[in-house]
């Protein structure tokens, strides 16, 4: 446990096993405690200190000590392992029954709307469960992108497979948004050049009915 004072609040800091989540917090008069994941419990103090500011002071602009930490690679290389270790939901494999991950990230490549530095350090996979609701995921903080099980199928077009793809790749390029819109404008605007999108966008709704 850290104890650490933030605008004259004194903040409990206490490091606990998550999957995913960042933190939690609850406040009583100018205690302040914290549960935060322990893949944070390794950084210097000052990272820390930036998150807390950010996290209790409803600042607009992003906690920047915090995501330069995050985005390192030895914070990922580190970290990512106990991630994917805790995390079920994965098969840990680009391999599906009917579909490649690694086939639809060269089919992207090949056709010039990813580069090849896109997919540096990111870590790929199938989702265990075939959701329809949740096609794929980008986890930003650990570099994972998850593609749903439900588009390892030769029912889908394979196009529809890679735009699920191109779309969490262009979170990969954002890179971690805390405090920030994740679908802003410029978001929207690279998502939509992808070839066919009105089709594919059609044919992935009715995957979901």
């Amino acid at each position: 446990m850290r104890f650490v004072k933030i605008g004259g609040m004194a903040v409990f800091v206490d490091f606990v096993r998550m999957s995913s989540t960042i933190c939690r917090y609850c406040t009583d008069g100018n205690l302040v405690k914290v549960t935060m994941a322990d893949y944070f419990e390794d950084a210097p103090l000052e990272v820390i200190e930036d998150y807390l500011r950010y996290l209790l002071s409803k600042r607009s602009g992003p906690p920047r000590k915090f995501i330069e930490y995050i985005s390192s690679e030895e914070f990922i290389s580190s970290q990512r392992p106990r991630f994917l270790d805790r995390n079920r939901r994965f098969t840990l494999s680009t391999e599906g029954e009917h579909r490649s991950l690694a086939d639809s990230l060269e089919r992207l490549i090949g056709a010039g709307m990813l580069d090849r530095k896109d997919s540096e350090g990111v870590y790929l996979t199938w989702s265990r469960h075939p959701s329809v609701s949740v096609l794929g995921t980008c986890h930003s903080l650990f570099r994972v992108v998850a593609i749903s099980k439900a588009l390892d199928t030769d029912a889908m077009p394979e196009d529809c497979l890679d735009f699920v793809m191109y779309h969490e790749f262009l979170h990969v390029r954002q890179g971690a948004r805390i405090g920030m819109r994740k679908h802003d404008a410029d978001f929207r605007r690279e998502e939509r050049a992808f070839p066919d999108y009105e089709r594919i966008k059609a044919d992935l709704a009715r995957l979901r009915h």
